[in-house]
């Protein structure tokens, strides 16, 4: 069975805010997470939660997108990491730190982790736009020190 949504969903201005928002934020990673067992939004949150307990002592942030797999059940993610104060392991090991980390907050399991450099001339809007933009059954979120942004659309569009 195959999730197909064709919904092109029109930018409210509370989307419009988010990301106009995560654009002024100074990203460090992006990240893609999917796994080979079937993820719901619900474990998307969890393991999405479970990774900023890690990165928080050090001040960060990660702004997520659970997206639904075009060609199977369930969900990936594509995540944001903004880390100012990276420990001296994390500095040495760059994205391969960020990797591990996605192994051990998903215990191991089959799954596959992508971490790159976020490039800044590249806004952050333009990694995450098609999932805040296209989808409507996205879920996505900031987690941050000061707040916690949540929304959740499923067929809002329709």
């Amino acid at each position: 069975m195959k999730i197909i949504s064709t919904a092109v969903a029109a930018p409210s201005s509370k989307r419009r805010g988010l990301m106009s928002m995560i654009d002024n934020i100074s990203w460090n990673y992006f990240c893609t997470f999917t796994s080979s067992y079937y993820l719901s939004l619900s474990a998307c949150r969890t393991l999405m939660w479970d990774y900023y307990k890690r990165i928080r002592k050090y001040d960060g942030e990660i702004f997520f997108v659970a997206e639904p797999f075009s060609e199977k059940l369930g969900y990936h993610i594509h995540a944001l990491v903004f880390v100012p104060k990276e420990s001296v392991k994390a500095k040495a090991l760059g994205v391969k730190y960020y990797e591990r980390m996605w192994q051990e907050v998903s215990n191991n399991k089959r799954n596959r982790c992508l971490v790159t450099i976020f490039d800044p001339s590249r806004k952050a809007n333009m990694y995450i736009t098609k999932d805040l933009m296209l989808i409507d059954e996205s879920n996505f979120d900031l987690y941050n020190r000061s707040e916690k942004l949540t929304e959740t659309t499923t067929n809002k569009n329709k």
